[in-house]
């Protein structure tokens, strides 16, 4: 994993599932030491059925706070050639060579991540019958997800329910009120239990093992910004993982372009390369070359 604070950690627990554990939730996780977090071991009578519990105990698996590779396990244990055990040394780098992140994330994580935005603290609700938006009126609300813009509409459903619209369809969503982060998301007949925690830059989801970084729309006027008022405006870029910022390839004034590389941070001996989430000026630029940046931070504004 990357280095962080463990926001949530819930392992999975059933039938033939094995938890080697050594962390919590609330620890930070150092990059000074060995980032195993924990070992996930499965048995059944056969090779079908600890391959079942594996993909349930995987997609139950709930990380956030930092980078994890529960997803990717979970896309290599789905992968029909593991599934028939043809498996090899070269076997991740042949099926998995130019793995990444979804272009798109699930309309469940972005439904979720919508309402975690808009559920921040602060006095003001914007369902109030007093406050800007009336009860049963959709709130746009506008996130960006690897630099691409999700849009939708959020209305209150009762005393504790949302209902979200977007584009990839129509989820009602509540949350746990035993288990802060923990939401339940409807669609049709399916439901499905999904985890959720707001950061400084935005929110973070779990949906199925795999995590989701959202950023939120929090320009003056915008309904996150509405509905938490003294939080930050984030008008620039900030950085997805703790590092050190070992290139900064922009200047103040400098025009950029929407996922355009403007920096490259280095963590566990690795380089990521971060790009600009939208087009705009370089307002101002607030870390140089070799300083250690901590995850969330505000590496530069754009106008």
């Amino acid at each position: 994993p990357g280095e962080g604070e463990l926001l949530v950690f819930e392992p999975p627990v059933g039938a033939g599932i094995r938890n080697d554990v050594g962390v919590e939730a609330g620890l930070t996780v150092s990059l000074q030491y060995d980032p195993m977090l924990a070992k996930l071991i499965v048995f059944g009578p056969d090779r079908p059925t600890a391959l079942a519990r594996l993909r349930w105990a995987l997609k139950g698996y709930a990380i956030l706070g930092v980078a994890n590779n529960v997803g990717f396990l979970l896309d290599v244990v789905n992968h029909p050639d593991f599934q028939a055990g043809r498996t090899f040394t070269g076997f991740v780098k042949t099926h998995f060579g130019r793995y990444g992140l979804p272009e798109a994330p699930p309309g469940e994580a972005a439904a979720v991540a919508a309402v975690a935005a808009l559920k921040g603290p602060g006095p003001k609700d914007p369902w109030r019958a007093d406050a800007w938006r009336l009860p049963g009126m959709p709130v746009p609300v506008r996130l960006n997800y690897q630099g691409r813009p999700v849009e939708v509409g959020v209305r209150r459903i009762g005393q504790d329910g949302w209902r979200v619209d977007s584009a990839a369809g129509s989820f009602g969503v509540r949350p746990d009120p035993t288990r802060t982060g923990r939401f339940t998301v409807e669609a049709g007949p399916e439901r499905k239990v999904v985890w959720a925690v707001r950061t400084p830059s935005g929110v973070e989801v779990c949906c199925e093992g795999h995590r989701y970084v959202f950023e939120a729309d929090r320009r003056p006027g915008s309904a996150v910004a509405e509905a938490t008022p003294g939080a930050r405006t984030f008008e620039g870029l900030v950085a997805p993982l703790p590092g050190v910022l070992v290139r900064l390839q922009v200047r103040e004034g400098d025009r950029v372009e929407a996922l355009q590389p403007v920096a490259v941070l280095e963590a566990m001996k690795m380089e990521h390369v971060v790009n600009a989430p939208r087009s705009g000026t370089v307002r101002r630029v607030y870390f140089q070359e070799g300083d250690r940046v901590p995850k969330g931070a505000v590496l530069l504004d754009l106008e």
